[in-house]
């Protein structure tokens, strides 16, 4: 006779994929630590990247990929690279403290992926390329300072405040939608593709252009 257990709860579906997104992400990130430009792999799937090690804290994490949700929600899409340190630029650091620089370089190694604008936050300042006019840019940019003292959660809030008023000067202002269920499956959707997809960004650097001059 088939006897049943009593007293126990499945899991809930939305816990099992959360688990999964979280090890895929942990094991993107081991593989992409060591590649010629980390970011270049996170950005081709996902809309931000963030510093290895220390890490933004988990709150500025999530107001970071809502705002980036919503703008690629209305059709203005904008990713952001946080690039806290050498390290996290791997093979290239000597275009650490050059944001423009880097911002030119990275948006070349995700073009065919990706056109829309792309937004670099150092501690030594902010850098943009894409197809929002430069004269919007610059007028968006104007005035936000990275706190030196804030570590990563400093360069998150320069991020977020500098997505926020390039998407007022362009005239598409964010804040009104995104709740955090879309933000949670827009995360697990954005792991489960970058885990299927590593493979495809190693086999891409051998086809990388090299790094500009400094």
């Amino acid at each position: 006779m088939m006897s049943h257990r009593t007293g126990r709860r499945p899991r809930p579906i939305a816990a099992l994929a959360a688990l999964a997104a979280v090890l895929v992400l942990l094991g993107a990130a081991g593989r992409a630590s060591a590649d010629g430009d980390p970011a270049s792999d996170y950005l081709t799937y996902q809309k931000v990247f963030l510093p290895f090690d220390p890490k933004v804290s988990s709150g500025l994490q999530l107001e970071l990929l809502k705002l980036t949700n919503e703008a690629a929600d209305q059709s203005y899409p904008i990713r952001v690279a946080i690039i806290g340190s050498k390290i996290d630029l791997g093979a290239i650091p000597q275009l650490f403290g050059k944001p423009q620089v880097y911002a030119r370089f990275l948006y070349q190694e995700i073009s065919f992926a990706y056109q829309g604008q792309l937004l670099i936050v150092m501690p030594q300042g902010l850098g943009s390329v894409g197809p929002v006019s430069p004269d919007i840019v610059k007028r968006a940019l104007a005035g936000i300072t990275v706190d030196p003292n804030a570590g990563p959660d400093g360069l998150a809030r320069a991020a977020i405040e500098a997505v926020n008023r390039i998407a007022v000067e362009a005239g598409h202002p964010l804040g009104g939608g995104g709740g955090s269920m879309g933000t949670i499956l827009a995360a697990v959707g954005a792991a489960v593709a970058i885990g299927g997809a590593i493979g495809f960004a190693l086999w891409r650097r051998t086809r990388r252009p090299s790094a500009p001059a400094p």
